[in-house]
């Protein structure tokens, strides 16, 4: 294999066939699905984020379709539940 190929997300240089063609060498799937927009804007990653710095989880896992994975404290001494 050997290579590490940037593609997606910001300033990805690659799409879907790409990915599937590297995957496919390690024999790994990929599945594809639509993109979605929810409020006229995109789903993205970039937006969920923008979302979760405000503070707004509840938007965040709207457009997520489901809860936070991940759960802690805020704080210097925050630990994961």
């Amino acid at each position: 294999m050997g290579r590490i190929p940037k593609i997606g997300g910001k300033g990805g240089a690659g799409d879907s066939r790409e990915l599937a063609a590297i995957c496919g060498e390690i024999g790994a799937r990929v599945e594809s699905i639509p993109a979605e927009s929810r409020g006229g804007e995109p789903v993205s990653s970039t937006r969920i984020r923008a979302l979760i710095e405000r503070g707004d989880i509840d938007g965040a896992n709207a457009l997520l379709r489901h809860g936070s994975l991940l759960g802690g404290r805020e704080g210097n001494n925050a630990k994961a539940p």
